[in-house]
């Protein structure tokens, strides 16, 4: 699921210092910052903390919707600055410690399996004590590892004992909780979050996406559309919501009482909400455009001319050699799968192959498109 917010750390921090140094009030202008998770397991994963570009600039939010908690003294404006800045700083330090951990946890297996092999088999074996003295050093790393995220976490946890009523520093603390895995400790702080700021959209969201990854997804669904209904200027909601209702297509029937062709509905709409709000996003459009090729898992037919104007629309957009390649692959399948027009097929094709030469999909659809066009008519 995408869950970019729509501010770095960065310029949050940029803005902060803005507003304390023009004597403006804190948070002026700033948002909240990207909530990224990690891929895989603390302690054995190779990579943890995720990174966020911005998306552009934000609409106005509606009147009601807080996008940003402001400090209310100078003083926690200043411990906000260095919370920040210490979350900044912290993560290259976690990220090297995670690296060395997975490459101690490698070297201690390895070690295990030269231990249990026969004797003259390949390799060197070493002693047992060499083996528990990589156990060690393995479990050394692991700790150094652990204790810098609870360096972290201590400190999110002694600010938020001073500001208790910041939630938007209550929202960072869940998103550093969710890029480390600590999945339920993130889930109660956004959920605090909701609690303290319930126009707060981007709470929902994270929510949302920190659920799909547990594996609670029509609550995420929920918590999607709660997002949209708050602030629906932001591509990214509406992405989720679609992704959601394409592969939770059973568990969204049944919420709503729709049916299977009218959620395939729902998700192209959803889809098109997002394209339409970044227009120049390949992404967003090739995800729409890839949709229509589920439509038969909905019980939706006929769908061949609108599949073709989205990738009609796709190749507009600024694309790769590889990208074009694709969409006119894609594009010549349907004309030649669904409209039963072969000719416009072998156009494609032939555009296809020239962007990628060694496509052997392409080949055998050229073939078909060829081959269909020598036939008698009938």
């Amino acid at each position: 699921m995408r869950s970019l917010l729509h501010r770095s750390f960065a310029l949050v921090l940029a803005a902060l210092l803005s507003a304390s140094c023009a004597g403006q009030p804190a948070g002026e202008g700033a948002a909240s910052p990207p909530a990224t998770t990690a891929s895989s397991p603390a302690a054995t994963a190779s990579s943890l903390a995720g990174t966020a570009s911005s998306p552009p600039t934000m609409a106005p939010p509606r009147p009601g919707v807080v996008l940003m908690y402001e400090p209310k003294t100078v003083d926690e404006t200043v411990a906000v600055v260095k919370l920040v800045r210490d979350d900044l700083e912290i993560r290259p330090v976690i990220e090297q410690a995670d690296a060395e951990a997975v490459q101690a946890i490698r070297a201690y297996q390895a070690a295990l399996v030269g231990l249990k092999a026969p004797e003259g088999g390949r390799g060197v074996r070493l002693t047992k004590e060499a083996v528990e003295k990589l156990r060690k050093a393995a479990g050394a790393k692991v700790a150094r590892y652990q204790g810098l995220i609870q360096q972290q976490r201590d400190r999110y946890e002694a600010f938020l004992q001073k500001y208790p009523d910041d939630w938007s520093q209550r929202h960072r603390y869940a998103t550093f909780l969710a890029d480390y895995h600590l999945n339920d400790e993130a889930a109660a702080e956004w959920r605090r979050v909701i609690e303290q700021a319930p126009t707060f959209p981007y709470a929902y969201n994270n929510l949302g996406t920190l659920y799909n990854h547990m594996g609670r997804d029509l609550e995420a669904i929920l918590l999607y559309r709660k997002a949209i209904e708050l602030y629906p200027d932001d591509a990214d909601f509406h992405m989720n919501l679609a992704v959601n209702y394409s592969t939770h297509r059973a568990e969204t029937s049944r919420e709503f009482g729709w049916t299977l062709p009218v959620v395939f509905h729902e998700c192209i709409l959803s889809y098109q909400r997002a394209r339409a709000l970044r227009p120049k996003d390949p992404d967003i459009a090739y995800d729409l455009a890839s949709q229509y090729v589920l439509a038969k898992f909905f019980g939706v037919k006929d769908i061949a001319d609108e599949a073709i104007e989205a990738w009609k629309y796709y190749l507009t957009l600024d694309l790769t050699p590889t990208q074009r390649g694709v969409a006119d692959r894609n594009e010549a399948t349907l004309y030649l799968k669904q409209k039963n027009d072969p000719a416009a097929a072998q156009k494609l094709l032939e555009e296809a192959l020239t962007l990628l030469p060694d496509d052997s999909t392409c080949k055998t659809l050229l073939k078909q498109a060829v081959a269909a066009q020598a036939k008698p008519a009938p």
